[in-house]
């Protein structure tokens, strides 16, 4: 159980499960070994001002409810680590939330923006999307790469690559629309 700015206790869907593992090709991220791990890199390092949705910004409170308004992009990166599935959901009537399937478990590290609220994710509405779908414009591959530039620069290291890939300024490879991330 970790904590958030303000104290409070939070937690995900599927928190503690040792037997999630990187996937085989998983490369980008090799320093990351468990969804607890990446969790706790999330909390403390990853999600803030500039990855949540613009939608949700005048009400996201970091110290607070720090998962709120990043879900595609979270669950976009625990598949390029973990593998698995990306799932669509319906939390809320009118709503949708992207979360993980790996293995025919559930997994959502942004779940707690809903439990905070005392809302239960209704996995009943859950269907497979692909990718495409939860990168689904430009501003939420920015803030893709956002959260992975945040990552790795708060914790010192570099994305690991198959190939050179696009560079940044930062020399990071970072995902491109319609292009597939295990290409780099």
């Amino acid at each position: 159980m970790q904590r958030t700015e303000s104290n409070r206790e939070i937690t995900f869907i599927g928190a503690g499960d040792s037997s999630v593992k990187p996937a085989q090709d998983s490369v980008r991220f090799a320093w990351i070994e468990t969804l607890d791990q990446l969790f706790y890199y999330l909390l403390k390092f990853g999600w803030g001002e500039n990855t949540v949705s613009p939608r949700m910004r005048e009400i996201y409170d970091h110290a607070n409810n720090p998962s709120k308004g990043n879900c595609s992009i979270t669950a976009a990166l625990v598949q390029d680590i973990f593998g698995g599935d990306l799932i669509r959901v319906e939390p809320l009537p009118g709503t949708t939330h992207s979360i993980n399937r790996i293995n025919d478990k559930y997994y959502d590290l942004t779940s707690d923006q809903f439990t905070i609220d005392g809302h239960d994710i209704n996995l009943d509405s859950a269907i497979e999307i692909e990718r495409e779908d939860c990168l689904r414009n430009m501003s939420v591959v920015a803030r893709y790469n956002q959260l992975c530039i945040k990552l790795c620069t708060a914790l010192g290291k570099e994305l690991a690559t198959k190939n050179s890939g696009k560079l940044t300024r930062r020399g990071l490879p970072l995902y491109e629309k319609g292009r597939d991330i295990k290409s780099y």
